[in-house]
């Protein structure tokens, strides 16, 4: 099977275009633009064509498609994910494309890889320079700007020849054209005038009383506010911070903090988790720490047993949450402050982002 990778708009932090399989359209995409992209040194890959195979991502947890002999670089695969964030070089795809954002990624991933499995995958990438450069001429297109250059409109004004003889000349011998005589002025009509442009062309005639207008635009924009505000976009989960257990690391001026906590679905689609934090709010400001592997958690709770206080089981990334579903689960994060900081902050929160939204899930204690 080939597939095409076609770049279509190109930003400071992504490149979005479309995937095209044997010819037809399957999808959009994401990859980090060029230059600048969101983690610097993880660019795109050059354009080419890679050979691809369905191999399991140690990172992603999940099998995936992954270029193969791309120069200089590893890892590269097509994957779940909608944002220049989630790319580390490789495309993110989706159903929707936006600015520096796809949608519904993992509808589109489970369709493109049910169309990839079990097939022998090759790869271009085409940039929009070579795409222009190989689009064959219009045929014709010179030859027709030519034609309209040189046919001259015509010109609807007939122009008297100047040897017409003129119907009314009382000398027939004179072949000098005689000049049309000028149109008679009509005499201004009895009786008073009416200044049309003094009674309807003026602001003050055509224009509603300022007050009116005012009480309009202020309407208009209560309107806007309101729907603003109830459309606005909202967590897709809520629930609880329920425990929170911490234990300080020894020679690291670091704490390790296990937050328990309770999630739930509230909308009518299902939620899959794609990342995790911890948030810690203190006197000296605040800190995020992305969430540990859920298969160190054996290895922690032997280090520092009081961390397995209260815990439940690990919540990783890709777990899938039904409408309505509720699950109780822990996390480990560890913030670079002291245990006597952590003691006394002012908050700590756990942040779930879960797939195709831009808000996240944020529980706080």
């Amino acid at each position: 099977m080939k597939v095409d990778v076609y770049r279509k708009v190109e930003t400071s932090e992504s490149i979005t275009g479309e995937f095209w399989l044997d010819g037809i359209k399957e999808c959009f995409y994401l990859e980090p633009s060029r230059e600048t992209p969101c983690y610097p040194g993880h660019p795109c890959i050059e354009a080419g064509t890679y050979r691809v195979a369905l191999t399991l991502s140690p990172h992603l947890g999940y099998v995936c498609p992954e270029m193969l002999d791309v120069p200089g670089r590893t890892a590269i695969r097509w994957h779940i994910g909608n944002f220049p964030r989630d790319v580390l070089g490789c495309c993110v795809v989706g159903t929707a494309v936006g600015t520096n954002q796809v949608e519904n990624s993992r509808a589109a991933f489970d369709a493109l890889m049910a169309k990839l499995e079990g097939q022998n995958i090759l790869a271009e990438y085409h940039d929009p320079i070579s795409l222009a450069a190989s689009a064959p001429p219009l045929e014709g297109a010179s030859e027709v700007e030519s034609a309209l250059r040189e046919a001259p409109m015509p010109d609807p004004t007939a122009v008297p020849s100047p040897n017409s003889p003129t119907p009314n000349s009382s000398s027939p011998q004179t072949n000098a054209p005689s000049m049309p005589a000028a149109p008679a002025v009509p005499a201004p009509p009895a009786g008073p005038t009416i200044n049309i442009g003094e009674e309807y062309g003026t602001a003050k005639k055509n224009l509603p009383p300022t007050k009116i207008v005012l009480i309009a635009i202020g309407a208009v924009l209560v309107v806007v506010l309101i729907a603003s505000f109830v459309k606005r976009a909202k967590p897709q989960a809520a629930g609880s911070l329920d425990n929170v257990a911490a234990i300080e690391i020894p020679g690291q001026s670091s704490t390790m903090v296990a937050l328990t906590f309770t999630l739930r679905n509230t909308s009518d689609k299902i939620l899959y988790v794609h990342t995790l934090e911890g948030k810690l709010k203190s006197a000296s400001g605040e800190s995020t720490a992305d969430a540990v592997s859920a298969i160190d958690f054996d290895r922690y709770y032997t280090a520092f047993p009081s961390l397995k206080i209260g815990a439940q089981p690990a919540l990783p990334p890709e777990t899938k949450l039904q409408p309505g579903e509720a699950i109780t689960r822990t996390i480990i994060v560890a913030f670079p402050v002291t245990l006597d900081v952590f003691n006394k902050r002012q908050s700590v929160s756990v942040v779930i982002w879960p797939y195709d939204q831009t808000v996240p899930v944020v529980l706080t204690k």
